[in-house]
């Protein structure tokens, strides 16, 4: 339960972003 809604969405988009360029790599 995080306080900051922004800060989630934050760390969510960065662990999209990674697994996108993980896949993108294979």
């Amino acid at each position: 339960a995080i306080p900051d809604p922004q800060k989630r969405l934050r760390q969510h988009n960065s662990e999209i972003v990674a697994g996108a360029e993980r896949t993108k790599a294979k």
